[in-house]
């Protein structure tokens, strides 16, 4: 474990004045993703008046074209999740004491890295699908033309997009910053576990949860945080 415990994210780390006390890191992690997200509040404004407000939210269309579809989709999670940078930032500047690129923002074959983590991370959306495939847990269904296949692939990316914000902002928030900032002050396997724990619990609210889903999230904040 010599390759983790001497990860160059916890020097940087303990490039601040100052290192969030552990007690602080797991409220202060739901603190900002909560903070975050009153963002998206100005869009579900704007769609409620576009679209109409319901009791569940809001009311879209199943019309709504792909692209159009999608782009709401993909302003959602910016706005959802693009502050938690902007936060980290000012934490780090005004507290800790160390610049923001200090997360792991190093320019260094910076491209190169990123397009080798994406294409990661792509192999193994195939490959999970892939396997539930072959065991009949997926399958393909029909419905409106205009929103599968080639037609949807605008409507797509634009999602991606905002997937790409999402996803980085809870890597850069719990990988970046819970792990490392846990790691340097204390021991880097405690700043694993507990930053794996907070992975889990900002997933607790996602639907249709069980028991098995749950150790699936902790499992998988293990296997990222290595």
């Amino acid at each position: 474990m010599d390759w983790f415990n001497n990860s160059k994210l916890f020097d940087l780390a303990k490039q601040g004045q100052r290192l969030t006390h552990i007690a602080l890191v797991i409220p202060l992690s739901f603190l900002f993703v909560f903070i975050s997200q009153m963002g998206i509040i100005p869009v579900f404004i704007v769609l409620g008046i576009l679209y109409g407000f319901s009791e569940t939210g809001i009311n879209l269309p199943e019309e709504l074209p792909a692209l159009i579809s999608g782009f709401w989709m993909s302003l959602q999670l910016i706005t959802a999740f693009g502050f938690v940078y902007v936060i980290l930032w000012a934490w780090l500047k005004f507290f800790e004491k160390r610049p923001f690129w200090t997360l792991g923002f190093e320019l260094k074959n910076a491209i190169k890295q990123y397009a080798r983590g994406f294409l990661f991370g792509m192999l193994m959306f195939v490959g999970s699908v892939a396997i539930l495939g072959a065991f009949g847990s997926v399958a393909f269904e029909s419905g409106d033309s205009s929103k599968q296949g080639v037609a949807a692939i605008g409507g797509v990316i634009l999602v991606l997009i905002g997937w790409v914000i999402q996803g980085g902002a809870e890597e850069v928030l719990i990988r970046g910053w819970a792990l490392p900032v846990i790691g340097a002050r204390y021991k880097p396997w405690l700043g694993l576990l507990i930053s794996s724990l907070i992975f889990v619990l900002l997933h607790g609210r996602n639907p249709g949860l069980s028991v098995i889903a749950l150790i699936n999230l902790a499992l998988f904040g293990v296997f990222t945080g290595l």
